[in-house]
């Protein structure tokens, strides 16, 4: 776990030991956790998402997108995509973003597209546990 001091908006880091040979060159899987002040609904925070993601990761596709509720039961949106880095090859990411007391929460798991779907019992698990309470 590394705290970024609010770098690139994220809040805290956790980052796989050792890298994941799936993409083209060295890339470590990683969990982020953003939390920024917003005026925005979850619905706003999350339309502003799909559009804005297409004009900077490359060749950006939805893949999840759905209304859930986190563990301590507050409104929440899984919005997952896959995406190009140029010499790193396919990404994919799955965030859950929740909007509260005037902040937006976003839990960001990224990893090559090759591997993700291995990590998918570990990270639904991760994302259901997620609470503000």
């Amino acid at each position: 776990m590394h705290a970024t001091g609010g770098q690139d908006g994220i809040s805290i880091l956790f980052s796989a030991p050792e890298v994941d040979k799936a993409a083209q060159k060295p890339f470590a899987d990683n969990l982020t956790v953003a939390i920024q002040s917003t005026t925005q609904s979850l619905d706003g925070l999350i339309a502003e998402t799909k559009q804005k993601y297409p004009s900077y990761l490359a060749n950006y596709k939805v893949v999840t997108d759905q209304s859930i509720a986190t563990g301590d039961g507050r409104p929440a949106h899984l919005l997952g995509g896959t995406y190009d880095v140029e010499g790193t090859g396919s990404l994919e990411n799955i965030q859950l973003t929740v909007a509260a007391n005037g902040k937006a929460y976003t839990v960001t798991f990224t990893s090559p597209a090759a591997s993700f779907e291995s990590y998918h019992e570990q990270i639904q698990a991760v994302l259901a546990s997620f609470s503000l309470s």
